[in-house]
């Protein structure tokens, strides 16, 4: 066969297979029409609606109780079957324990409480601090 006429063949081969794949409009994958409507939007959020709030336990007097709360820069990691969570902390209006805290976790979600990385501030940290971060 003349290498025009493959040509032609091979040719007319991917024509009729690009017109028996091709999608027509109004199709679905079981050969009717499709009827799925388009979903509503989510409705707006509303700030009002969070119900996950720490109020009742906000204070330092309950800081064993604070779970996933109160978490700043946070750095996460793991050690056998825990993460371990440490991060800073800070509190409006009232007085929290200095120090990096601690909180473990099976599986990222449920947290409990476990304490504090240093039972106060380092003798250079604080000097530090109490400097105002000048140079000595």
């Amino acid at each position: 066969m003349a290498w025009y006429k493959k040509f032609f063949v091979v040719a007319g081969c991917c024509c009729l297979g690009l017109v028996a794949c091709s999608k027509s409009a109004g199709s679905s994958p079981g050969g009717g029409s499709d009827t799925s409507a388009t979903p509503p939007p989510p409705a707006a959020f509303d700030i009002n609606s969070i119900t996950d709030t720490y109020e009742n336990i906000a204070s330092p007097n309950y800081v064993s109780q604070w779970g996933p709360y109160n978490v700043h820069d946070p750095s996460i990691r793991k050690f056998g079957d825990y993460y371990y969570c440490y991060s800073t902390d800070v509190a409006y209006g009232a007085s929290v324990r200095p120090g990096i805290q601690i909180r473990k976790s099976k599986d990222l979600v449920q947290w409990s409480y476990v304490g504090w990385v240093f039972s106060g501030l380092p003798a250079q940290g604080s000097a530090f601090i109490s400097a105002r971060g000048e140079a000595e």
